[in-house]
């Protein structure tokens, strides 16, 4: 969103390069270019859905792309052309062929021309929207110091009037509204979309997964095999390393190498407690909730010991010492069970 407050991935599979992306709010449309293997012009719905491509051969590096006048024009700094088709992908026609050293990037159409940058020469330059243009036809509008990439074109009153199923009261939705030619469909940014498709909720299941200083969630979209957010990260970690969820109470804990210490984190609130730090631990490695005598297991490689630590803290104890640089830690807690990897000689034990 604009605000910067909900962000959606759409598009995640089948992309090598993706370059330039055109929008057509009124209709729910987007298009967008790929300079990987083969080169590509895409379609889709502003949602995502309904993917396709509109022109997957003669491309070299298409880069620049745009839309006007229910066509697309795009430049092509490899095969050096400028070139159009209708919104289906038909219809394509060469408008110019470039002579010269030039390698043509970005590229917006408006009021009956086309405007583009080159890295070559580094000139921005135009030329008018018709058919039969030779070279000549093109005009240097400015040339820059350095080199020149994407462009845009700004008018006070260039906004074209009109609205979609978006445009009145987000749609309905409650976090991220996306237009589509038929309607619109719902995006949740945290969280997961509710049996009403308008609103968002919490997931009943989610992945916890440490991130160099933050620790994320993340909701599997059983339809495509994405991760989404699930909630806000936290980011006020120092190094944590492995983490471990209590089912109970949704509480995070992870181990932080740094201080080095056991931390406690309140997803909801973000609030985080120290569980056990520095001298009792020197280099926690992994830890293990055992949510029904609310004790935390861990691993420290540095003293090479399995210990075990109280929720709150008022209780610890060396489970296994004299190991080898222990690691990994799993719990089987209906069959009172602890596993856990050893860097050691002994690979594995229980």
């Amino acid at each position: 969103t604009l605000d910067g407050r909900y962000v959606v991935s759409l598009v995640h599979t089948g992309l090598s390069e993706p370059r330039s992306l055109v929008l057509f709010p009124l209709k729910g449309l987007m298009y967008w270019l790929d300079l990987g293997a083969p080169a590509k012009i895409e379609r889709a719905y502003m949602s995502g859905a309904n993917r396709s491509a509109l022109i997957d051969k003669d491309l070299g590096w298409p880069n620049g792309l745009s839309l006007y006048n229910d066509r697309l024009y795009w430049i092509d700094g490899r095969t050096e052309k400028l070139e159009s088709c209708d919104l289906e992908g038909k219809d394509r026609q060469v408008m110019l062929s470039f002579s010269g050293n030039v390698h043509p990037f970005g590229m917006i159409a408006r009021n009956g021309m086309l405007y583009w940058t080159d890295r070559f020469s580094r000139n921005v330059s135009r030329i008018p929207i018709s058919s039969n243009l030779t070279n000549a036809d093109a005009k240097t509008v400015a040339t820059t110091v350095n080199t020149p990439y994407g462009i845009a074109y700004y008018r006070a009153d260039s906004t074209r009037r009109g609205k979609n199923a978006c445009s009145t009261n987000n749609g309905g939705c409650e976090q991220v509204c996306l237009p589509e030619p038929s309607g619109r469909k719902c995006f949740c940014s945290m969280g997961v979309l509710d049996s009403d498709e308008r609103s968002c909720r919490d997931p009943d299941s989610y992945l916890v997964v440490v991130v160099f200083n933050e620790i994320h969630t993340f909701v599997l979209d059983a339809k495509n095999g994405a991760l989404f957010p699930a909630k806000e990260p936290f980011t006020n970690a120092t190094k944590p390393l492995h983490v471990a969820v209590d089912p109970t109470t949704e509480y995070v804990y992870y181990t932080d190498i740094t201080v080095p210490a056991i931390v406690e984190v309140i997803p909801a609130t973000g609030k985080k407690r120290t569980i056990i730090a520095e001298k009792p631990v020197q280099y926690p490695d992994n830890v293990a909730v055992d949510h029904v005598s609310k004790l935390l297991y861990y691993t420290d490689r540095q003293s090479n010991i399995i210990g075990i630590v109280s929720i709150d803290g008022s209780w610890r104890k060396t489970l296994v010492g004299e190991l080898d640089e222990p690691r990994g830690l799993a719990l089987d807690i209906e069959d009172g069970m602890v596993y856990w990897s050893d860097w050691g000689d002994r690979s594995e034990e229980r």
